[in-house]
This record gives structure tokens, sequence and C-alpha cells, in this order.
């Protein structure tokens, strides 16, 4: 990434799952108020590519460095200066047009994000320090009910009030009392780890100085947001400078109070773009469970089985029971019927019945 006076860089090892693990990274100074800001950035250049040339070791020292496939560098300033130096220092380095801070203008919706953030913390402390103010301060609303109000025994109040002192920082930080330095006894009890990078700037003690930074800067703005909530709830609420009625009318003009009592419209939002249209979805999905998928599909195979069953059980017991085998059986008593008759125990008619039997075997015979 480069600028005028500093060009970042990182280098990142990708996995196949498209995951990535950052391996290094630093910052290169640009001389552009000595050299010129096109010189200055062919300078920087040149300098991360011998970076590139000599690779970022493995593990333990002594193993292969690795070196990365490809360089995209930041074109989108002096972009020209980019394009012939990409074309000169080989197929691995490739120009990158991003999206900087200059080319972000337009869009404004940007600023919401913040403005929302540091809103909603300062209408927490305002309203928090509201509800302190309305309910320990000032004349009760009920007279009756506040004479009977004592406070609980120290039982209940005791550890409250050790949850309260332990919510300062200060008594992580003791000796010391400054609750944004970064040591004290909480931070000794969390052992540091070796750094076996190999490289200095990586450590933790090295780092330690950009963490309070941005930790120190991070704690003013918290404090600083939450500050004037709570200053706006005093100013309103305790000491009285500014009416609350007042107020509300005032902003009752522009809209702004009731779209605070509305709560923004959100759950109505919310119905309209949520929670209505899942409701939709879900009942056109249970339609097509319950009344195509059970209904037509699951218990249609039912009754289809059952129809199927009925016909194979009249054909079971009316034609192959009836007529089959049952008819068979009945063929062949007759058979048998006839076959009594004709066996007689008469020798004669034994004699008779061989006699036309040969008969007729001489006939076919003689005409076949």
């Amino acid at each position: 990434d480069l600028g005028k006076y500093l060009a970042h860089w990182i280098v990142v090892a990708w996995s196949k799952c498209a995951t990535g693990h950052i391996v290094d990274y630093g910052r290169i100074e640009v001389a552009s108020d000595d050299l010129g800001v096109e010189q200055a950035i062919l300078v920087a250049l040149r300098e991360f590519k011998e970076m590139v040339a000599d690779g970022w070791p493995v593990g333990t020292a002594g193993k292969t460095p690795i070196h990365p496939r490809q360089v995209w560098i930041d074109a989108g300033y002096m972009t020209n200066v980019v394009y012939t130096f990409c074309q000169q220092a080989g197929i691995r380095f490739r120009p990158a047009v991003g999206r900087g801070a200059a080319q972000q203008h337009h869009q404004w919706w940007a600023i919401l994000f913040p403005v929302a953030g540091f809103g909603a913390a300062a209408i927490t402390a305002f309203y928090m320090f509201r509800l302190i103010f309305m309910t320990f301060h000032g004349k009760p609303a009920k007279a009756q009910v506040n004479r009977q109000v004592h406070e609980p025994s120290l039982v209940m109040t005791g550890p409250l009030m050790t949850l309260a002192a332990l919510s300062f920082a200060l008594f992580f930080t003791l000796p010391g009392i400054n609750p944004l330095h970064s040591e004290g006894w909480f931070t000794r009890i969390i052992p540091q780890a070796e750094n076996l990078t190999g490289y200095p700037e990586l450590g933790v003690e090295h780092l330690e100085h950009g963490f309070h930074q941005a930790h120190s800067q991070a704690v003013r703005l918290s404090v600083g947001v939450a500050g004037s909530g709570i200053l706006l709830a005093i100013a309103f609420y305790l000491l009285g400078w500014l009416d609350p009625k007042a107020w509300a009318q005032k902003l009752q003009r522009m809209g702004l109070y009731q779209l605070s009592r509305s709560k923004f419209y959100f759950d109505e939002i919310y119905d309209a773009l949520l929670y209505r249209p899942f409701l939709w979805l879900t009942a056109k999905i249970a339609w097509l469970d319950w009344d195509l998928w059970d209904q037509r599909f699951i218990d249609g195979w039912g009754r289809g089985t059952v129809k199927a069953s009925e016909v194979s059980g009249w054909v079971d017991y009316h034609w192959l029971d009836q007529y089959v085998v049952d008819g068979l059986g009945r063929v062949v008593s007759w058979m048998g019927a006839v076959g009594r008759k004709v066996q007689t125990g008469r020798v004669q008619n034994y004699v008779l019945w061989a006699l036309v039997g040969g008969i007729l075997i001489v006939i076919v015979a003689a005409n076949f």
C-alpha cells in the first residue's frame, strides 16, 4: 500500500480453503521530500523487491526461506510508476487497483455507522443516569411508599459494593493507580509467550507500545462519548438546567421526539421487512409440507397402496383361489369320478376296452 511518506506491506500465507495467516508485516519509509515523490516511490519498491528476493524463513533457522508467488502493489497512487515497475520487475509483481480514502468520498452513508455506534453509547449512558437521578433524587411521587423504603442489610449490599469497587480499572493496575497504564498485577499473572517468528518486531515487547496507544485512544473516546451522555443527564434531571418538556416540544417540531419515542420505528420496520415476510414464507412452506407433500404425496402413496392391496386380495381370492387352485381340484375330482365309473371290476369290460383301444390304434396307424 503506497503512500507519499510510507509504504505498508504484509505477507499472507493462503490455504486452499481461502483462509489466510499473516506471516509478516511492516513499512518502508518513502523519502519524498529528499528525492521527489516518483523517485522515492521507485526506491521503496526496489527495496521491497529485495526483501521478496531474500524470502521469509520457515520455522527454525537453517531451513530454505519461502518466496511469495504473487506480489500485489497498490496502483491507486502513482499509477504510472507502479505499472512501469511491475513490467520491469517480472511476472511475480502485479498492480492492484483498490479504493482509497480519496476515492470513497461519495459514500456519504459510511458516516452513519460511527454516528450510530457513538450515538447508541451516549444515549445508553444518558438513560442509565436518567434512571438513577429520577429514582434516587428529587421528590418522591408516592410519599407513603417512599417512607416504607429502607436500605437492605449488609448481606445483600456487601457483594454489590465489592463488585462496584472491582469495576474500577485502577484495582487491576496496583500498585499504580493509572488505568491507562499497561502494567500491574493483572498483566503479570498472564505470562508472555516466547517469540518464535524470528522477527523481534513481532514480539509482544515491541508491539506493546502500539497496543498501549490503541488502548489509550479507545479509552479516551469511550469515556468522552459516555461522559457526554452523563453530563446531559445531569443537566436535565439532576441540576435542572435544561427542561425536558421544553426540549421535547422543540424536538417534536422537527419530528425527532416522536422518532425517538417510537424507537425509530424499529419494531415496525422489523415487522414489515422480517417478521411478516418470514411468516408468509413459513406459511407457504407449511402448505407445501402438509397439503402437498403429506396429503397428496405421502398419503396418496398410502391410499394407492391400500387400493392395490384390495385389488390384489380380490384377485388372489376370487380368481387365483376360486378358479385356478380350486378349479384344478374340481377338475381332478371330476376326472376321478368318471374314472371310478369305468373301473367296474369286471374282466369282460376290461377286455372289451382293450379290444376297442387296439382297434383304434390300428385305424390310426393305418391312416397316418
